[in-house]
């Protein structure tokens, strides 16, 4: 995800095709951007893109 042309956060996912299911493996808002509220908008594009995708099942290691 980028903020003003600048590398704010990012995800890592991995599918798993015969499972129909997704995996975010990495997660992450680079520290000068923290409290800016962007976590929660980068975590729903992950878990959206992993549904256009064909996922019936999404799940996140913390």
């Amino acid at each position: 995800m980028k903020e003003k042309n600048n590398l704010a956060g990012y995800f890592e996912q991995i599918f798993h095709k015969e499972k129909l299911d997704c995996e975010i493996a990495y997660f992450g808002i680079l520290e000068d951007y923290f409290g800016n509220k962007l976590g929660g908008y980068l975590l729903s594009e992950a878990i959206k893109k992993s549904f256009r995708f064909g996922a019936k099942r999404v799940w996140v290691h913390t």
